[in-house]
Formats: structure tokens, sequence, C-alpha cells
């Protein structure tokens, strides 16, 4: 294991996040069912954001943020199939992520709360969810408007 270990805390749990660490998602991301092995970089040039790699393309990589720093309260209800899939128990230790979608303008920025990312910090297996829609929207504003 590397000496040097960060660790992004979201929710009740955390995971670690070094060089060597891979998440699985065996159903892939929606719309792209072949990316399924990623990796995440931390940098402080990005922070709070992390860089989600994805192994099987190399061509294909997400800016990912936890989703309680977007929107306070953020506490989406995951179904038990979701939960079985990556071989969580209902209330036990996960991770919470949402797709960030990066724009020239800051106010322009949003992040996806229609569809976070489930990862099961034990297993390192995860899945995209997409929640009941209605509460949350895939186009959330990054940071609260100004005016």
């Amino acid at each position: 294991m590397d000496a040097v270990m960060q660790t992004a805390t979201v929710r009740q749990s955390a995971l670690p996040l070094e060089r060597a660490a891979v998440v699985e998602f065996p159903e892939g991301l929606v719309g792209l069912p072949e990316a399924k092995h990623f990796d995440f970089e931390v940098s402080e040039e990005i922070t709070p954001l992390l860089r989600m790699r994805c192994l099987d393309r190399k061509d294909l990589s997400f800016l990912v943020v936890n989703p309680e720093l977007v929107l306070a309260g953020y506490q989406p209800k995951f179904g038990p199939d979701a939960l079985h899939a990556i071989g969580l128990a209902e209330g036990g230790p996960s991770l919470v992520l949402a797709v960030a979608q990066i724009a020239p303008r800051l106010e322009d920025c949003t992040a996806n709360l229609l569809a976070p990312l489930l990862i099961n910090p034990a297993s390192m297996k995860g899945l995209q969810v997409i929640l009941d829609p209605g509460r949350y929207t895939t186009r959330h504003p990054l940071v609260a408007s100004q005016e």
C-alpha cells in the first residue's frame, strides 16, 4: 500500500483513494456499459472534485463531487435492488458521488444529482443509480446563485 493515502469522506464512510484503488461498476455507467473499471485521482488543483478515470477506455474520465457539498441534506433513497447489486446492507457504509459538468462560467457548472454513483467501499463495487425524478435534477448548480 502506498505510504501516501488520501481519503474522500462522504456520508457514513470513507473510500481509500490511492493509485491502486479501482472501483468496478459491473453494469458500467448509464449509456456506457463498457465503462466498468475506474480509478480516482486526487489533486489539490481541483479539490473538492475528484477525477474518475476509466481504465477500460483511456479517453474517458469524469469529474465527481460529494453531492452533500452541492446540496446540503442530499439524501437519495436507494432501493434494495441497487444495494444488493453491489453487496450493501441498508444503512451500511457507502460512498455517494455525483458527476460534475464543468463549464467556462462558474455559474454554469452543474452536478448530476438524479443519477448518483453508489459505491460499496468494502467490495469496491459501484453502481450508477437513476433515482425517481422530481426531487433531484441532472443539472443542479455546483455553486449557489449570487443573485
